[in-house]
């Protein structure tokens, strides 16, 4: 268990890093719209294990990296929108 979760920190300790030095201000907004809390939660990681979890019995191994990559892409889309908005 200690494993997995120094696994766990080191991945997504480096991915909230990286959130944070693109939109350091973010935390200052006292509350975020049910809808842009939703779409933030698509890119956590219950749903990246549920993306995961139905492309893998379909054989879809060799578009789940593709896939999370081109997702990712909307990620300043997110952040672009919280600046404008709140």
């Amino acid at each position: 268990v200690n494993f997995l979760f120094y696994v766990y920190t080191i991945v997504y300790g480096i991915f909230d890093k990286i959130i944070h030095s693109l939109d350091p201000n973010a935390y200052k907004s006292k509350t975020f719209p049910n809808w842009f809390m939703t779409l933030v939660s698509v890119y956590g990681l219950g749903f990246q294990l549920l993306v995961l979890s139905i492309m893998l019995p379909f054989g879809l191994i060799e578009y789940v990296i593709p896939f999370f990559i081109y997702f990712s892409i909307f990620i300043p889309v997110l952040i672009i929108t919280r600046r404008k908005l709140f």
